[in-house]
């Protein structure tokens, strides 16, 4: 009885605080303010895949390759893209963004890619590309492509400090038949593998002197072939399907755009021994970025 006493004189004393009012009804219909809609609009996934292939479009337009190489040096910064199956659905919007813009880019370069002379030294790469990129694209089951991509990048490094210590390769090797053949077959296997076509031909091409005109538009020729290859492998794949591409490749269009002009402006200011130069660097960068 004293304890059920204690008790109550205890609550007496010490009584519950007052409950406290509930906070007011939220009105989900009231409109965002213009500054919160802006927040909104760059919070979302489609905008930083767009503003990313705006910079890679820009980049290609300089120095005719390095779509791919850019859109996944950036998209992997991006966490939860990095590490979530929407990393996936990026691979389609770049190969099909980078052959619309490599198209555009190739058409005015048709007097130059199908000159007799220029035919004789692209035949062979663009045929065994044609030929490699399917069994690239076969061989992704087999061969891990991370693994890949960390020698391609050993190598281009490597390369890049061997180009620029002014050294040329033999005459007789660059030449020779089997040099364009290999080029071209490195080139489908990578862009069948990683979507990156690039950079055999680069060091081909630099290796047999070609002049800035002839080097820009091989590589663009051949980058384009292997591209749309490898658009055609998504589709037959249905990765068209998958559930951001459409939603990125709307997103990505007017960006996009800005990007290919911009780079267009600045390719058309840059003479042949600054371009080489702004070719070794993105090589380089590229070389480093596949290594990290």
């Amino acid at each position: 009885a004293l304890t059920v006493s204690l008790a109550l004189t205890s609550a007496a004393l010490h009584p519950p605080p007052p409950l406290l009012p509930a906070p007011p009804p939220v009105d989900l219909t009231e409109p965002l303010t213009p500054l919160a809609e802006v927040l909104l609009f760059l919070s979302r996934p489609q905008t930083s895949v767009a503003a990313i292939m705006g910079i890679a479009a820009f980049v290609q337009s300089i120095t005719g390759f390095g779509f791919s190489i850019v859109t996944y040096a950036l998209v992997t910064q991006i966490g939860w893209i990095a590490n979530s199956n929407t990393l996936d659905d990026i691979k389609p919007v770049a190969a099909t963004l980078s052959a619309l813009q490599l198209f555009l880019l190739v058409a005015p370069q048709l007097r130059t890619i199908t000159a007799p002379a220029n035919r004789r030294k692209l035949t062979p790469i663009l045929v065994s590309a044609a030929i490699s990129v399917p069994v690239g694209a076969l061989a992704i089951a087999a061969v891990r492509p991370a693994a890949v991509l960390k020698v391609l990048g050993a190598i281009i490094v490597g390369y890049v400090g061997y180009a620029a210590t002014g050294v040329r390769a033999p005459k007789r090797v660059v030449e020779s038949r089997l040099a364009p053949v290999v080029c071209g077959t490195l080139a489908g296997l990578l862009t069948g593998l990683c979507n990156v076509t690039a950079p055999p031909v680069i060091m081909y091409a630099d290796a047999a002197g070609w002049d800035k005109e002839t080097f820009r538009a091989n590589v663009m020729a051949v980058n384009f072939l292997a591209t749309v290859i490898v658009v055609g492998v998504d589709v037959l794949n249905g990765s068209y399907a998958d559930y951001f591409v459409g939603s990125f490749l709307l997103y990505s269009l007017p960006v996009y755009g800005v990007g290919l002009v911009l780079g267009n402006v600045v390719e058309s200011r840059i003479d042949a021994v600054l371009f080489k130069k702004v070719v070794l660097a993105g090589c380089l960068v590229m070389g480093l970025k596949l290594l990290v």
